[in-house]
Protein backbone atom coordinates (compact mmCIF):
# COMPACT_ATOMS: atom_id res chain seq x y z
CA UNK A 1 0.00 0.00 0.00
CA UNK A 2 2.14 2.67 1.19
CA UNK A 3 5.10 1.23 -1.24
CA UNK A 4 2.40 1.15 -4.77
CA UNK A 5 1.60 5.26 -3.48
CA UNK A 6 5.02 6.63 -2.66
CA UNK A 7 6.78 4.58 -5.52
CA UNK A 8 4.20 6.10 -7.93
CA UNK A 9 4.54 9.81 -6.55
CA UNK A 10 8.47 8.87 -6.59
CA UNK A 11 7.99 8.46 -10.54
CA UNK A 12 5.40 11.25 -11.49
CA UNK A 13 7.61 13.64 -9.71
CA UNK A 14 10.72 12.83 -11.20
CA UNK A 15 9.29 13.17 -14.61
CA UNK A 16 7.35 16.20 -13.65
CA UNK A 17 10.89 18.34 -12.39
CA UNK A 18 13.35 16.78 -14.78
CA UNK A 19 12.54 20.02 -16.63
CA UNK A 20 13.12 22.13 -14.15
CA UNK A 21 16.68 21.27 -13.40
CA UNK A 22 17.65 21.48 -17.32
CA UNK A 23 15.40 24.61 -17.48
CA UNK A 24 18.29 26.62 -19.12
CA UNK A 25 19.69 23.21 -21.23
CA UNK A 26 15.81 23.21 -23.04
CA UNK A 27 16.09 27.68 -23.09
CA UNK A 28 18.80 26.57 -26.12
CA UNK A 29 17.66 23.61 -27.36
CA UNK A 30 14.37 25.01 -28.33
CA UNK A 31 13.87 28.81 -28.35
CA UNK A 32 15.72 31.16 -30.86
CA UNK A 33 19.03 31.68 -29.57
CA UNK A 34 19.34 35.51 -30.32
CA UNK A 35 18.34 36.68 -26.85
CA UNK A 36 19.35 34.54 -24.26
CA UNK A 37 17.26 36.30 -21.31
CA UNK A 38 14.12 35.72 -23.55
CA UNK A 39 14.58 32.23 -24.29
CA UNK A 40 14.89 31.88 -20.51
CA UNK A 41 12.02 33.11 -19.93
CA UNK A 42 10.24 31.37 -22.49
CA UNK A 43 11.45 28.57 -21.35
CA UNK A 44 10.03 29.35 -18.08
CA UNK A 45 6.77 30.49 -19.98
CA UNK A 46 6.23 27.01 -20.97
CA UNK A 47 7.18 25.53 -17.40
CA UNK A 48 4.27 27.56 -15.93
CA UNK A 49 1.86 26.13 -18.75
CA UNK A 50 2.67 22.39 -17.28
CA UNK A 51 0.58 24.42 -14.02
CA UNK A 52 -2.23 25.92 -15.91
CA UNK A 53 -4.05 22.91 -16.80
CA UNK A 54 -3.02 20.75 -13.86
CA UNK A 55 -6.86 21.71 -12.18
CA UNK A 56 -8.54 20.12 -15.45
CA UNK A 57 -6.39 17.04 -14.59
CA UNK A 58 -7.71 16.97 -11.06
CA UNK A 59 -11.53 17.16 -12.12
CA UNK A 60 -10.64 14.47 -14.65
CA UNK A 61 -9.14 12.41 -12.38
CA UNK A 62 -10.51 13.19 -8.79
CA UNK A 63 -13.80 12.73 -10.93
CA UNK A 64 -12.41 9.07 -11.71
CA UNK A 65 -10.98 8.75 -8.43
CA UNK A 66 -14.28 9.63 -6.45
CA UNK A 67 -16.82 7.73 -8.95
CA UNK A 68 -14.51 4.14 -10.20
CA UNK A 69 -12.42 4.57 -7.29
CA UNK A 70 -8.63 5.77 -5.98
CA UNK A 71 -6.66 2.95 -8.12
CA UNK A 72 -7.54 3.18 -11.58
CA UNK A 73 -7.06 6.76 -11.36
CA UNK A 74 -4.02 6.55 -9.79
CA UNK A 75 -3.11 4.00 -12.93
CA UNK A 76 -3.93 6.01 -15.53
CA UNK A 77 -2.35 9.02 -14.34
CA UNK A 78 0.73 7.19 -14.07
CA UNK A 79 0.56 5.75 -17.40
CA UNK A 80 -0.39 9.56 -19.17
CA UNK A 81 3.14 11.36 -17.13
CA UNK A 82 5.17 8.26 -18.38
CA UNK A 83 4.07 8.72 -22.40
CA UNK A 84 3.99 12.35 -21.52
CA UNK A 85 7.66 12.59 -20.32
CA UNK A 86 9.18 9.86 -22.62
CA UNK A 87 7.69 11.92 -26.09
CA UNK A 88 10.16 14.91 -24.65
CA UNK A 89 12.95 12.96 -24.92
CA UNK A 90 12.36 12.51 -28.45
CA UNK A 91 11.62 15.91 -29.39
CA UNK A 92 13.38 17.25 -32.38
CA UNK A 93 15.20 20.36 -31.69
CA UNK A 94 14.80 24.46 -32.40
CA UNK A 95 17.53 24.19 -35.33
CA UNK A 96 16.44 21.15 -36.80
CA UNK A 97 12.46 22.00 -37.00
CA UNK A 98 12.13 25.30 -35.53
CA UNK A 99 8.95 26.62 -34.50
CA UNK A 100 7.18 23.08 -34.46
CA UNK A 101 9.64 22.04 -32.13
CA UNK A 102 8.38 24.54 -29.71
CA UNK A 103 5.10 23.60 -30.07
CA UNK A 104 5.53 20.15 -29.61
CA UNK A 105 7.12 20.56 -26.14
CA UNK A 106 4.21 22.57 -25.10
CA UNK A 107 2.22 19.88 -25.98
CA UNK A 108 4.23 17.23 -23.93
CA UNK A 109 4.44 19.48 -21.11
CA UNK A 110 0.31 20.12 -21.23
CA UNK A 111 -0.20 16.37 -20.99
CA UNK A 112 2.28 15.85 -18.41
CA UNK A 113 0.15 18.90 -16.23
CA UNK A 114 -3.09 16.83 -16.57
CA UNK A 115 -1.51 13.76 -15.83
CA UNK A 116 0.25 15.20 -12.41
CA UNK A 117 -3.12 16.75 -11.46
CA UNK A 118 -3.93 13.48 -10.88
CA UNK A 119 -1.29 12.41 -8.97
CA UNK A 120 -1.09 13.97 -4.99
CA UNK A 121 -5.22 14.24 -4.45
CA UNK A 122 -4.92 10.22 -5.19
CA UNK A 123 -2.17 9.07 -3.62
CA UNK A 124 -2.61 11.20 -0.07
CA UNK A 125 -7.00 9.96 -0.19
CA UNK A 126 -5.92 6.39 -0.43
CA UNK A 127 -3.16 6.21 2.09
CA UNK A 128 -5.66 8.72 4.57
CA UNK A 129 -8.08 6.44 3.92
CA UNK A 130 -6.09 3.47 4.71
CA UNK A 131 -3.85 5.03 7.82
CA UNK A 132 -4.65 4.31 11.46
CA UNK A 133 -6.51 7.46 12.79
CA UNK A 134 -3.06 8.42 15.27
CA UNK A 135 -0.67 7.93 12.10
CA UNK A 136 -2.60 9.70 9.46
CA UNK A 137 -0.29 12.57 9.28
CA UNK A 138 2.92 10.17 9.15
CA UNK A 139 1.33 7.95 6.29
CA UNK A 140 0.08 11.16 4.28
CA UNK A 141 3.60 12.70 4.70
CA UNK A 142 5.45 9.86 2.54
CA UNK A 143 3.69 10.65 -0.40
CA UNK A 144 5.72 14.01 -0.40
CA UNK A 145 8.67 11.85 0.84
CA UNK A 146 7.43 10.37 -2.57
CA UNK A 147 7.76 13.61 -4.20
CA UNK A 148 10.94 14.98 -2.74
CA UNK A 149 13.00 11.36 -3.61
CA UNK A 150 11.49 12.09 -7.19
CA UNK A 151 12.93 15.70 -6.93
CA UNK A 152 15.98 14.31 -5.44
CA UNK A 153 16.24 11.90 -8.41
CA UNK A 154 15.44 14.69 -11.11
CA UNK A 155 18.25 16.67 -9.34
CA UNK A 156 21.11 13.89 -9.11
CA UNK A 157 20.52 12.87 -12.71
CA UNK A 158 20.93 16.49 -13.55
CA UNK A 159 24.00 16.65 -11.94
CA UNK A 160 25.40 13.98 -12.78
CA UNK A 161 24.80 14.41 -16.71
CA UNK A 162 26.42 18.34 -15.75
CA UNK A 163 29.27 16.47 -14.48
CA UNK A 164 30.52 13.83 -17.06
CA UNK A 165 29.26 15.74 -20.19
CA UNK A 166 30.73 18.84 -21.31
CA UNK A 167 28.26 21.82 -22.39
CA UNK A 168 28.15 20.86 -26.34
CA UNK A 169 27.00 16.99 -25.46
CA UNK A 170 24.46 18.61 -23.02
CA UNK A 171 23.22 20.78 -25.46
CA UNK A 172 23.43 17.42 -28.60
CA UNK A 173 21.79 14.75 -26.70
CA UNK A 174 22.62 14.55 -22.72
CA UNK A 175 19.41 16.15 -21.82
CA UNK A 176 17.52 13.69 -22.98
CA UNK A 177 18.23 10.85 -21.15
CA UNK A 178 16.63 11.64 -18.07
CA UNK A 179 13.09 11.81 -19.78
CA UNK A 180 13.87 8.85 -21.96
CA UNK A 181 14.43 6.58 -18.66
CA UNK A 182 10.31 7.83 -17.71
CA UNK A 183 8.92 5.10 -19.76
CA UNK A 184 10.53 1.95 -18.37
CA UNK A 185 9.94 3.90 -14.94
CA UNK A 186 6.64 4.22 -15.35
CA UNK A 187 5.87 0.93 -16.51
CA UNK A 188 7.90 -0.15 -12.95
CA UNK A 189 5.22 1.77 -11.11
CA UNK A 190 1.59 1.18 -13.02
CA UNK A 191 2.59 -2.47 -12.63
CA UNK A 192 2.45 -2.31 -8.40
CA UNK A 193 -0.52 0.37 -8.31
CA UNK A 194 -2.29 -2.55 -10.73
CA UNK A 195 -1.73 -4.60 -7.57
CA UNK A 196 -3.62 -2.28 -5.06
CA UNK A 197 -7.37 -2.76 -3.89
CA UNK A 198 -9.40 0.13 -3.58
CA UNK A 199 -9.28 1.77 0.45
CA UNK A 200 -12.38 0.43 2.73
CA UNK A 201 -13.89 3.99 3.27
CA UNK A 202 -14.11 4.38 -0.61
CA UNK A 203 -15.63 0.89 -0.56
CA UNK A 204 -18.06 1.81 2.52
CA UNK A 205 -19.14 4.87 0.65
CA UNK A 206 -19.84 2.44 -2.89
CA UNK A 207 -21.93 0.28 -0.84
CA UNK A 208 -24.14 2.42 1.28
CA UNK A 209 -24.99 4.68 -2.15
CA UNK A 210 -22.66 7.89 -1.76
CA UNK A 211 -21.13 8.04 -4.20
CA UNK A 212 -21.31 11.15 -5.81
CA UNK A 213 -22.15 11.94 -9.52
CA UNK A 214 -20.16 14.95 -10.46
CA UNK A 215 -17.87 15.48 -7.36
CA UNK A 216 -16.52 19.11 -8.33
CA UNK A 217 -20.40 20.62 -8.51
CA UNK A 218 -20.84 18.97 -5.10
CA UNK A 219 -17.68 20.92 -3.59
CA UNK A 220 -18.62 24.14 -5.00
CA UNK A 221 -22.14 23.57 -3.33
CA UNK A 222 -21.40 22.60 -0.29
CA UNK A 223 -17.83 22.67 0.84
CA UNK A 224 -16.79 26.00 0.07
CA UNK A 225 -14.91 26.73 3.38
CA UNK A 226 -12.62 23.90 2.77
CA UNK A 227 -11.79 24.51 -0.75
CA UNK A 228 -10.91 28.10 0.99
CA UNK A 229 -8.49 26.81 3.54
CA UNK A 230 -7.17 23.86 1.77
CA UNK A 231 -6.17 26.54 -0.93
CA UNK A 232 -4.03 28.95 1.22
CA UNK A 233 -2.39 25.40 2.46
CA UNK A 234 -1.52 24.12 -0.97
CA UNK A 235 -0.44 27.71 -1.95
CA UNK A 236 2.16 28.19 0.93
CA UNK A 237 3.14 24.56 -0.29
CA UNK A 238 3.78 25.51 -3.73
CA UNK A 239 5.11 28.99 -2.99
CA UNK A 240 7.75 28.04 -0.70
CA UNK A 241 8.41 24.88 -2.67
CA UNK A 242 9.50 25.95 -5.91
CA UNK A 243 11.40 29.17 -4.73
CA UNK A 244 13.74 26.91 -2.54
CA UNK A 245 14.18 23.99 -4.79
CA UNK A 246 13.14 24.50 -8.59
CA UNK A 247 13.95 28.32 -8.61
CA UNK A 248 17.01 27.96 -6.99
CA UNK A 249 18.81 26.27 -9.34
CA UNK A 250 18.42 29.03 -11.73
CA UNK A 251 19.45 31.94 -9.73
CA UNK A 252 22.64 30.28 -9.31
CA UNK A 253 23.42 30.34 -12.92
CA UNK A 254 21.72 33.69 -13.40
CA UNK A 255 22.42 35.98 -10.30
CA UNK A 256 25.38 34.21 -8.35
CA UNK A 257 27.06 32.93 -11.62
CA UNK A 258 28.06 29.66 -10.08
CA UNK A 259 28.93 26.51 -12.45
CA UNK A 260 25.98 24.71 -13.29
CA UNK A 261 27.23 21.39 -11.64
CA UNK A 262 27.17 23.54 -8.14
CA UNK A 263 23.59 25.17 -8.64
CA UNK A 264 22.37 21.70 -9.71
CA UNK A 265 24.10 19.91 -6.30
CA UNK A 266 22.86 22.71 -4.22
CA UNK A 267 19.17 22.65 -4.46
CA UNK A 268 19.78 18.77 -4.23
CA UNK A 269 21.15 19.47 -0.69
CA UNK A 270 18.01 21.01 0.30
CA UNK A 271 16.23 18.16 -1.02
CA UNK A 272 18.53 15.68 0.66
CA UNK A 273 17.57 17.57 4.31
CA UNK A 274 13.85 17.38 3.62
CA UNK A 275 13.81 13.75 3.13
CA UNK A 276 16.17 13.15 6.23
CA UNK A 277 13.16 15.41 8.05
CA UNK A 278 10.14 14.37 6.47
CA UNK A 279 8.99 11.11 8.36
CA UNK A 280 10.13 12.76 11.81
CA UNK A 281 7.77 16.01 10.84
CA UNK A 282 5.26 13.83 10.19
CA UNK A 283 5.07 11.70 13.11
CA UNK A 284 5.53 15.78 15.04
CA UNK A 285 2.50 16.43 12.98
CA UNK A 286 0.53 13.42 14.50
CA UNK A 287 1.36 14.38 18.18
CA UNK A 288 1.15 17.99 18.03
CA UNK A 289 -1.27 18.55 15.07
CA UNK A 290 -1.33 20.06 11.66
CA UNK A 291 -1.90 23.59 12.30
CA UNK A 292 1.46 24.28 14.94
CA UNK A 293 3.77 23.01 12.23
CA UNK A 294 2.33 24.98 9.75
CA UNK A 295 2.21 28.01 11.96
CA UNK A 296 6.31 27.00 12.42
CA UNK A 297 6.97 27.16 9.13
CA UNK A 298 5.44 30.38 8.96
CA UNK A 299 7.77 31.48 11.15
CA UNK A 300 10.69 30.03 9.43
CA UNK A 301 9.81 31.99 6.18
CA UNK A 302 9.21 35.15 7.73
CA UNK A 303 13.11 34.89 9.36
CA UNK A 304 14.94 32.64 6.89
CA UNK A 305 14.41 34.39 3.32
CA UNK A 306 16.56 37.21 3.22
CA UNK A 307 19.76 36.43 5.08
CA UNK A 308 19.69 32.64 2.99
CA UNK A 309 19.65 34.46 -0.14
CA UNK A 310 22.64 36.72 0.95
CA UNK A 311 24.36 33.72 1.31
CA UNK A 312 22.83 32.44 -1.92
CA UNK A 313 24.10 35.44 -3.31
CA UNK A 314 27.45 35.07 -2.08
CA UNK A 315 29.07 32.90 -4.74
CA UNK A 316 30.89 30.90 -2.08
CA UNK A 317 29.69 26.87 -2.51
CA UNK A 318 29.98 26.05 1.22
CA UNK A 319 27.32 29.03 1.97
CA UNK A 320 25.12 28.12 -0.73
CA UNK A 321 24.42 24.70 0.21
CA UNK A 322 24.37 25.84 3.75
CA UNK A 323 21.41 28.61 2.82
CA UNK A 324 19.88 25.89 0.45
CA UNK A 325 19.87 23.03 3.50
CA UNK A 326 18.21 25.68 6.16
CA UNK A 327 15.90 26.50 3.35
CA UNK A 328 14.95 23.24 3.43
CA UNK A 329 13.27 23.25 7.09
CA UNK A 330 10.24 25.38 6.41
CA UNK A 331 9.23 23.41 3.03
CA UNK A 332 9.42 20.35 5.31
CA UNK A 333 7.50 21.64 7.53
CA UNK A 334 4.71 22.50 5.41
CA UNK A 335 4.74 18.73 3.43
CA UNK A 336 4.87 17.44 6.72
CA UNK A 337 1.22 17.65 7.34
CA UNK A 338 -0.33 19.71 4.43
CA UNK A 339 -1.61 16.52 2.59
CA UNK A 340 -2.96 15.13 5.85
CA UNK A 341 -4.53 18.35 6.69
CA UNK A 342 -6.23 18.42 3.24
CA UNK A 343 -7.69 15.23 3.33
CA UNK A 344 -9.17 15.84 7.02
CA UNK A 345 -10.92 19.10 5.49
CA UNK A 346 -13.33 16.91 3.30
CA UNK A 347 -15.64 14.14 3.25
CA UNK A 348 -14.93 10.57 1.50
CA UNK A 349 -17.18 11.03 -1.34
CA UNK A 350 -15.46 14.18 -2.64
CA UNK A 351 -11.64 13.84 -0.96
CA UNK A 352 -10.13 12.58 -4.35
CA UNK A 353 -11.67 15.66 -6.11
CA UNK A 354 -11.22 18.14 -2.75
CA UNK A 355 -7.57 17.88 -2.35
CA UNK A 356 -6.73 17.44 -6.11
CA UNK A 357 -8.91 20.96 -7.18
CA UNK A 358 -7.20 23.17 -3.93
CA UNK A 359 -3.51 21.97 -5.40
CA UNK A 360 -3.61 22.47 -8.49
CA UNK A 361 -5.26 25.54 -8.26
CA UNK A 362 -2.78 26.83 -6.43
CA UNK A 363 -0.06 25.22 -8.37
CA UNK A 364 -1.22 27.62 -11.22
CA UNK A 365 -0.64 30.60 -8.78
CA UNK A 366 2.06 29.67 -7.00
CA UNK A 367 3.77 27.16 -8.62
CA UNK A 368 5.10 27.06 -11.87
CA UNK A 369 4.42 30.82 -12.10
CA UNK A 370 7.08 31.02 -9.25
CA UNK A 371 10.47 30.43 -11.09
CA UNK A 372 9.02 33.04 -14.14
CA UNK A 373 7.76 35.71 -11.24
CA UNK A 374 10.94 35.53 -9.60
CA UNK A 375 13.63 36.15 -12.57
CA UNK A 376 10.90 38.84 -13.00
CA UNK A 377 11.26 40.49 -9.80
CA UNK A 378 15.37 40.91 -10.15
CA UNK A 379 15.00 42.46 -13.55
CA UNK A 380 12.12 45.19 -12.44
CA UNK A 381 13.91 46.32 -9.37
CA UNK A 382 17.65 45.28 -9.90
CA UNK A 383 17.69 43.69 -5.87
CA UNK A 384 19.23 39.81 -6.64
CA UNK A 385 17.22 39.21 -3.12
CA UNK A 386 14.13 40.03 -4.20
CA UNK A 387 12.69 36.30 -4.26
CA UNK A 388 13.20 36.65 -0.27
CA UNK A 389 10.79 39.39 0.05
CA UNK A 390 8.48 36.91 -2.06
CA UNK A 391 8.24 34.33 0.24
CA UNK A 392 8.27 36.28 3.06
CA UNK A 393 5.14 38.14 1.78
CA UNK A 394 3.42 34.67 1.01
CA UNK A 395 3.54 33.76 4.58
CA UNK A 396 2.45 36.92 6.30
CA UNK A 397 -0.66 36.74 3.78
CA UNK A 398 -1.20 32.92 4.70
CA UNK A 399 -0.57 33.72 9.00
CA UNK A 400 -4.81 34.69 9.71
CA UNK A 401 -6.19 31.52 7.54
CA UNK A 402 -3.75 29.30 9.19
CA UNK A 403 -4.57 30.77 12.89
CA UNK A 404 -8.00 30.53 12.20
CA UNK A 405 -7.72 26.53 10.89
CA UNK A 406 -9.72 24.17 12.95
CA UNK A 407 -7.11 21.54 14.43
CA UNK A 408 -8.30 18.02 12.90
CA UNK A 409 -5.89 15.43 13.91
CA UNK A 410 -6.31 12.52 15.38
CA UNK A 411 -9.76 12.61 14.65
CA UNK A 412 -12.27 10.22 12.35
CA UNK A 413 -12.49 11.68 8.75
CA UNK A 414 -16.35 12.18 7.76
CA UNK A 415 -17.74 9.49 5.20
CA UNK A 416 -19.92 12.14 3.57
Amino acid sequence: MVVASTLGTVTEYYELTVYAYLTTVIAVVFFPAADPTAALLAALAVFAATFIVRPLGGILFGWIGDRFGRRKALVLALLGMALATFAMGVLPSYAAFGIGATVLLVIARIAQGLSAGGEIGGAAAYLAEQAPVHRRGFYTSLVNFGVLCGTVSASLAVVLLNAMLSKEQMLSWGWRLPFLIALPLGLVGIYIRRKLEDSPQFIAAREEGAVVKVPVLELLKNHRKALLYGFVISSLTYGAFYVIFSYTQIYLVQVAKLSSTIASLSPTVGLLVALILQPTFGFLGDRLGRKRLLLLAIVCLVVLPFPMFLLLNSGAPALVFLANALLGIPVTLVQAVNLAALCELFPTTVRYSGVALVFNVAAIVFGGTTPLLCTWLIEATGNPVAPAFYLIALAVVCLPFLVTLPETARRPMRLR
